[in-house]
């Protein structure tokens, strides 16, 4: 996350004070294609480890999946539970390709609505600590409602189920959270850099 942070919040600060943005500005490019591309460079920025990390994170939940199927053989009652870790290598999967779609983003618009990388850099830091405060916030929600909806039901095989699918429905607020800071965050790059044209 800081990284994709870091990488992102000075970008387009610094096109401004070289004067790159208006030259970039004079070329058959729109502005939407060259935001798009400083998008792109700073999601990709971060992208090996990125892979790297849902390697990892894949092969654990994958060694997970095989010992449930190897403790569920000759129990076919309890087979439910290998779509546990296929849940989660869905959903932390899914998580781990959007997160640095939506901070580069955030760090973009960023660099796009501070007058100096340094502000920029000050506004970052803050940004991802109130982004992680969210998520942990959503997360604590989602496993509140989870636990809530399992101790209600009666028979006990039955809370189990439920607290393990709702288990999974706790990782989806702070999914939640990220898609909604990536579309904020683009919304707002495209009205500073508008608001900057216009100005000009």
């Amino acid at each position: 996350d800081w990284m994709t942070m870091a990488r992102s919040w000075g970008r387009l600060a610094l096109e401004y004070q070289t004067g790159r943005w208006d030259m970039l500005r004079l070329t058959a490019q729109t502005e939407g294609a060259i935001l798009r591309a400083h998008y792109a460079a700073a999601s990709a920025s971060v992208w090996r480890l990125m892979l790297a990390l849902l390697g990892l994170q894949t092969a654990a939940l994958l060694t997970i999946l095989l010992g449930e199927i190897i403790s569920a053989i000759g129990y076919p009652s309890s087979l439910w539970t290998v779509f546990i870790p296929l849940g989660l290598i869905f959903v932390l999967g899914l998580d781990l390709l959007l997160r640095p779609r939506a901070l580069a983003a955030l760090g973009l618009a960023l660099s796009a609505s501070a007058p100096r990388a340094g502000m920029a850099a000050v506004l970052g830091s803050v940004a991802l600590i109130l982004f992680w405060f969210a998520q942990v916030m959503a997360l604590g929600v989602g496993f509140f409602l989870a636990s809530y909806t399992a101790l209600a039901s009666r028979n006990y095989v039955l809370s189990i189920v439920v607290a393990s699918v709702l288990g999974l429905a706790v990782l989806i607020p702070p999914l939640l959270v990220t898609l909604f800071v990536q579309r904020v965050a683009l919304f707002r790059l495209a009205s500073a850099v508008a608001a900057r044209e216009a100005a000009v």
